[in-house]
């Protein structure tokens, strides 16, 4: 566990989603990060563990805690973020969700590029860092693999920090999710290419 730093309390702290003081949570990130000295490389342990146990996909976004109940290990960017920012505020490291309008490294030809997306951003003690953990094992037949500290985007159009989402926007993005032409274009890939198999 590490000291949160006093200007950054507010990003250690728990929320709807980034659920840090659940105890399960708790426990979790303290296994990833035992042989950890620095708060990077917690951060980058928790990353990893984020990225390559959780496949992206498009399912309703339910918070951490939810996530880990979830017997299908498949999630969308929103809660595998959720799930990175809710284990590092866990060990006393700050982290932020970013929503952004951007293009994103696609590798499939026929999804489209730009998209809204959520990030965490994470502050490592001297900077913050892009931490995006949505692409990893599985993904690679669409997505570029995330690496942390780096953009998993090409450009970004517009982009808001947050300490939290909210339930407004979570709602929103269930129903976009749900019945909006970019998921049945982004189905419709995944099926081809037999996406996460």
């Amino acid at each position: 566990m590490f000291p949160c730093p006093e200007a950054f309390k507010k990003f250690c702290e728990p929320t709807r989603y980034a659920e840090s003081d659940d105890p399960r949570i708790i426990k979790l990130a303290r296994k990833i990060t035992k042989k950890d000295k620095t708060p990077k490389q917690a951060a980058r342990s928790i990353f990893r563990w984020v990225r390559d146990n959780y496949l992206w996909d498009i399912k309703p976004i339910v918070g951490a805690r939810r996530l880990l109940e979830r017997r299908e290990k498949r999630a969308l960017c929103t809660d595998k973020t959720n799930l990175f920012i809710a284990l590092c505020r866990a060990v006393g490291i700050p982290a932020r969700y970013v929503l952004a309008d951007c293009w994103l490294k696609i590798r499939d030809k026929e999804l489209p590029r730009k998209s809204r997306h959520i990030y965490a951003e994470v502050w490592t003690g001297e900077e913050w860092e892009v931490a995006d953990p949505s692409f990893g094992k599985g993904s690679e037949k669409l997505f570029q693999i995330c690496v942390f500290g780096k953009p998993s985007w090409t450009r970004v159009i517009h982009k808001k920090r947050m300490r939290s989402l909210s339930p407004l926007l979570v709602f929103i993005v269930n129903l976009i999710m749900k019945y909006s032409s970019f998921s049945r274009v982004v189905r419709e890939e995944m099926r081809k290419v037999g996406y996460g198999k």
